[in-house]
Order: structure tokens, then C-alpha cells, then sequence
């Protein structure tokens, strides 16, 4: 019956997909031309989507993501609450660095329990600006920056997604900077309707830094973000040399506690920044 599922199911996809691209399946049962998804990934061509069955992605093949350079879709069938990159504290969950733009796309996965120097659950670099829709970072761990993404000059865009109990160096070494997300050099990303919520950093910014990045957020949810170390700032948010940052129907809750000693919500140093409603 689970081969005749996925057989429909491919054939519905292929009806759809646009003329000349290719759909490669991941089924980690065994049932797609795939089990793990990077072998997904590299099969595939500029345009193509790698379609992921739902259930629970792990061990090498299956973590430090790399698109290599090529624009394709890499989408789960379920969605993020039924398609789960487990990376068992052994890397994180994608790598972009190879100048892939807004046409590479990574929509429907929870990333959980990634580690890295940076950019636990997701690292941007080089130019490369994906976009992220409908992902979950969840207890990810960066030593430096960004437990759940990193962006540096890069732009991606992150849309419906959520951003949970992610951490910036938990053991107080140098650095600890963006629990949710960091953006430094340039990265002008756009956030939209995404939740920030219960991430830690051990400097600057529980949910999100931005450092030299006027990043643009609307309908963002913050809530519970702290610090880790007493006498810290920007509880949810800092900005640092950001001008041109823009916060639109966004939600501060409970955010700071009593580590932040400045900012409990937002600390803008050296930054002009735009609140609307």
C-alpha cells in the first residue's frame, strides 16, 4: 500500500512540476529513489525538486546540507511537524555558499539539535540567499553566532517559520551572539511571520542580532528570549550599526527577564530603526 501511495503520489508531482524539471524522491523507508537527502540533492539539476516523505532524517547524508551551488526546491511532503533532520549534535543542519539565490528553496523541515562554530541550523555565506519557508530550528547550538541561522552577506528570506530554544554559546567562551539568528556583513534578510521563542545568547540578543544589516521583519513574533549571561542587552533583539532595520506588526512577550540590563525587548546601538504598529 506505501509503494502505491508514493507511486500516486509522484505522479500527481510530476503532473504539476513545470515542463523540463525533474522530481526526485527521499523516502527514508526505502520506497523513493533516495534514503537520505543529500544523495537527493546531488541527483538533482537547477530547477529540479527533491521531494522528502515524512519521518525522521539522520546520520551522514543527512545533515551539513549542501545545495552546491545549484537553484532547485528541496520540499518535505507533510511539512515541518512530520519531517524532522535529526542531527544528533554531530553538525548542522544546511550549509549555503555557493551563491544559490531566492529560487533555492528549503520549505517543510524541523532542524533539531545542530551544532556548529556558527550557524547551527542553517548557515548562509558568500552571497548565497535561500529562502527558508515553514522550518522549524529547534535546540540548535553555535559556539559564536546564530543557533539557528547564521547569514553573512547574504540575504536570504525567512518566511512562516519558528525559531525555538536555540542557543549561542552556552559555555561563555568568546563570542555568543543572535540565540535565534544572527545576520552580520551586509545580510539584508527579510522575516516575515516567523516566531522567536525561548532562544538564549550568551553577549547580545537572545532571539536576533543584526549587525551591519538593516533586516527587515514583519509580523514577527517574539517571545521569551534571554540572556545568559547578567548584565547583557537586547533581550530579543539587538542592532549594531544597522540602519535602515524595520520591525512591522511585530510581538515583544516576556522577553530579557532579569540577565538583560539593557534592552530587554530591543537595544539599537548606533542604528536607526523603523517601528510600525
Amino acid at each position: 500500500m506505501r509503494t502505491l501511495v508514493i507511486q500516486i503520489l509522484c505522479v500527481l508531482v510530476c503532473l504539476t512540476a513545470p515542463a523540463g524539471t525533474t522530481t526526485i524522491t527521499v523516502d527514508w523507508a526505502g520506497s523513493g529513489d533516495f534514503t537520505d537527502i543529500q544523495a537527493g540533492i546531488d541527483s538533482a539539476g537547477t530547477g529540479d525538486t527533491v521531494l522528502v516523505l515524512s519521518g525522521t532524517y539522520s546520520g551522514a547524508g543527512n545533515r551539513d546540507l549542501d545545495f552546491g551551488g545549484k537553484n532547485l526546491v528541496l520540499r518535505s511532503y507533510i511539512g515541518s511537524a512530520e519531517t524532522l533532520i535529526e542531527c544528533e549534535d554531530a553538525g548542522r543542519g544546511f550549509h549555503f555558499h555557493n551563491g544559490e539565490d531566492t529560487t533555492s528553496v528549503v520549505r517543510g523541515f524541523s532542524v533539531r539539535n545542530a551544532v556548529a562554530d556558527s550557524g547551527a541550523g542553517a548557515f548562509c555565506e558568500s552571497g548565497s540567499s535561500p529562502r527558508f519557508e515553514d522550518c522549524h530550528f529547534l535546540s540548535g547550538v553555535a559556539q559564536n553566532q546564530g543557533g539557528g541561522l547564521c547569514c553573512v552577506n547574504s540575504s536570504p528570506i525567512v518566511r512562516d517559520c519558528r525559531f525555538e530554544a536555540n542557543i549561542a554559546n552556552q559555555d561563555g567562551s568568546p563570542g555568543g551572539n543572535g540565540g535565534g539568528m544572527a545576520c552580520l556583513n551586509s545580510s539584508s534578510v527579510l522575516i516575515v511571520d516567523t516566531y522567536f521563542a525561548s532562544n538564549q545568547a550568551y553577549l547580545a540578543a537572545g532571539g536576533l542580532y543584526a549587525y551591519y544589516s538593516p533586516v527587515t521583519c514583519e509580523g514577527c513574533v517574539f517571545i521569551g528570549n534571554n540572556m545568559l549571561q547578567y548584565g547583557a542587552h537586547g533581550g530579543a533583539v539587538e542592532l549594531s550599526f544597522s540602519d535602515g532595520a524595520t520591525f512591522t506588526r511585530c510581538t515583544f512577550m516576556e522577553t530579557g527577564q532579569a540577565s538583560t540590563v539593557v534592552g530587554a525587548g530591543i537595544y539599537a546601538n548606533s542604528s536607526d530603526v523603523t517601528l510600525t504598529d
